[in-house]
């Protein structure tokens, strides 16, 4: 098991768990939302989805 901890989850904000809601959605950083309307990436690269990639 000592050879698996760096590969295992451990919640470092032990205090913290007690006030967030574990399941509460994530707000998306700005510039993951410029990613999903642009549909472009930084580099100017075509965001795929599975659609797009299938045709």
């Amino acid at each position: 098991m000592r050879s698996n901890r760096p590969l295992l989850f451990a919640d470092e904000e032990q205090a913290a768990k007690a006030t967030r809601d574990s399941v509460a959605p994530v707000e998306r950083s700005l510039a993951a939302q410029e990613t999903v309307f642009s549909k472009r990436f930084p580099d100017e690269t075509p965001v795929h989805s599975i659609r797009t990639l299938w045709s």
